[in-house]
């Protein structure tokens, strides 16, 4: 990771089945450290597999869809030093509650806790 980019999510914990939603996150690095993601986004005809150690950079705008395959560790960092995505919320699998990871209001939830999911 270079020196100027801002750490946004830290070994994020997903749950086979569920899904992370990032909203304007264009710029942000996504790596797998273990277990597989399928990665969709808006307005991209491609979806993409991010096998563990593998990166993957959001190229444009608009929602993101991250979703575990099987139980996975994600890491996601942003070039910018201010700001990054405007919202980035885990639903977990099989349920119809979301979990709002980072708010439009800018207040970080602390993800580690997720881990237990």
């Amino acid at each position: 990771m270079a020196n100027s980019e801002k750490i946004v999510l830290d070994q994020l914990v997903m749950a086979r089945g569920s899904s992370l939603r990032i909203e304007d996150g264009e710029g942000m690095t996504l790596r797998v450290r273990w277990g597989g993601t399928w990665i969709t986004q808006e307005a991209d005809h491609r979806d993409y597999y991010i096998s563990p150690g593998e990166s993957f950079r959001l190229d444009r705008g608009g929602s993101a869809l991250v979703t575990a395959l099987n139980r996975a560790c994600v890491d996601a960092t942003s070039p910018r030093t201010e700001g990054c995505a405007r919202r980035i919320v885990l639903w977990p699998a099989g349920g119809s509650e979301y979990i709002d990871l980072y708010p439009e209001s800018g207040r970080r939830i602390v993800t580690r806790l997720l881990n237990a999911m």
